[in-house]
């Protein structure tokens, strides 16, 4: 679920309430480790893909209706480790990427309805549960389709991860 809130004009912005569904593919197979029930790669490379489908439900600070719309979103990520044997090590340092595109069938009025991203950087395993990351963020939007994506975003995204 995320809950957002977007300027799109200088006397517009819009709240954003939306759900989400999504499925990982391992494209690399793994092995599970029972006693940490984590899964973990066969191979060094980990190379995943994130579908997600999202309901988007947009309200606005005018008079504009609210709008609703399905978006599919399809990540490839890619992760290298570099002083250990797999990315599921403690104390692994890893290169991270991934690539993602955000599509609509409809074409509602605001500005991130079709996306592009593209982030790329390093992280740190520190245990199975904290991580840190540093990524350099590159976002192209387009408003509709007959207009083509311009730059939106550059941005580092600094992280720590905590997973459960």
């Amino acid at each position: 679920m995320q809950l957002a809130r977007t300027r799109q004009t200088d006397h517009q912005t819009s709240t954003e309430i939306t759900p989400r569904f999504g499925l990982r593919f391992h494209l690399l197979s793994n092995i599970r480790d029972e006693l940490l029930i984590e899964k973990q790669p066969k191979r060094r490379v980990v190379l995943r893909n994130l579908l997600r489908l999202e309901w988007r439900n947009l309200y606005y600070s005018d008079d504009t209706p609210p709008s609703s719309t399905l978006r599919v979103r399809d990540r490839i990520e890619l992760e290298f480790p570099f002083n250990r044997a797999r990315v599921t090590e403690d104390g692994v340092i890893y290169a991270t990427s991934d690539a993602e595109w955000f599509w609509t069938r409809t074409n509602p009025a605001e500005r991130f309805a079709n996306k592009q991203r593209v982030r790329a950087g390093l992280g740190r395993r520190w245990s199975y549960a904290w991580r840190t990351e540093v990524m350099a963020v590159w976002d192209r939007s387009r408003d509709s389709a007959d207009h083509g994506f311009t730059t939106a975003d550059v941005a580092i995204d600094l992280r720590l991860r905590r997973v459960c």
